[in-house]
């Protein structure tokens, strides 16, 4: 597993806001993929935020026709 280090990372400039919302999706497309590549059962925590909904509309896009993707909820 290779880690990340902040300080390596290169600065990026796009062109157009467009293109950094572009560049997001597809990371999160390969994050998503590579965490499902790992087999088992998924599932989504919703909190209420815009993060988990991105990750969860992300996740349904990827799943095989047919499957389900349990989520969960909580409730302070």
């Amino acid at each position: 597993m290779r880690w990340y280090d902040p300080v390596a990372l290169p600065a990026v400039r796009l062109k157009k806001d467009e293109d950094y919302v572009e560049a997001a999706s597809a990371l999160l497309g390969e994050a998503v993929g590579k965490a499902m590549a790992l087999g088992g059962r998924h599932g989504v925590t919703l909190s209420g935020g815009l993060d988990s909904s991105i990750v969860c509309a992300e996740m349904l896009q990827q799943l095989p026709s047919g499957k389900r993707l349990p989520s969960f909820m909580f409730n302070p």
